[in-house]
């Protein structure tokens, strides 16, 4: 299946705890901020850019709309952007979210590893998962894509546990006793249909890289 540029181009920024003065709401150390579930996002230049990601063939770079919402994982562990209309669930070390019309979602959670996996060994670990999860699971490629950040990226399809086709991609990625991954997905229709919210969702995700484990 071809993929549109938009989506083939798709990256992550990544934050540094020296950003923790300028995005307050979405860095991921102890003390940079209060911990919260879903902070309206006001005035919006509270997160200046955060989303910065760039189509490298159209030259296009989105920023966060004015009225997203910021997820933060109670424990401090990621956090992300929504868009105004998504809702969400939160999990034992996870969360769900999804589009009003329910066509676009997805999910975050983080487990420990005993040891540093190799790229292979995370890769794995993602098909995995994702086989556990959903059935008639599919790979669009042989295996997954380094992304510069770091992190594994995969693209798939499958079936979730309502029957409803899944157009996906996935990201894996560890930092310390930590692994992380993100997945998002239109349901019965194509992602490329969400790409607007994508860039919000995927373009904000950032996660805790001080080495420290899941409490």
């Amino acid at each position: 299946m071809l993929r549109p540029p938009m989506r083939a181009s798709l990256s992550r920024p990544k934050l540094r705890p020296g950003f923790c003065r300028w995005l307050p709401l979405l860095l991921l150390v102890s003390g940079c901020g209060a911990k919260s579930s879903i902070v309206s996002l006001n005035p919006p230049q509270a997160v200046p850019r955060v989303a910065q990601v760039s189509d490298a063939s159209e030259g296009a770079i989105a920023s966060l709309p004015d009225d997203v919402q910021i997820y933060r994982d109670e424990n401090e562990m990621f956090a992300l952007a929504l868009p105004k209309d998504y809702t969400y669930d939160s999990g034992d070390r996870s969360m769900t979210f999804v589009s009003p019309d329910q066509g676009f979602g997805g999910e975050v959670d983080y487990t420990t590893a005993p040891a540093t996996l190799t790229p292979p060994e995370l890769e794995e670990q993602l098909k995995q998962m994702l086989q556990e999860r959903f059935v008639d699971v599919s790979w669009e490629e042989s295996s997954a894509d380094k992304q510069s950040d770091g992190s594994l990226r995969l693209d798939w399809q499958g079936v979730n546990s309502e029957g409803k086709q899944l157009d996906a991609l996935s990201f894996i990625e560890q930092h310390g006793e930590v692994v992380y991954t993100l997945t998002a997905h239109g349901m019965d229709r194509p992602y490329k249909d969400y790409n607007e919210d994508a860039r919000i969702i995927v373009g904000s995700y950032v996660v805790r890289q001080d080495n420290s484990s899941a409490e």
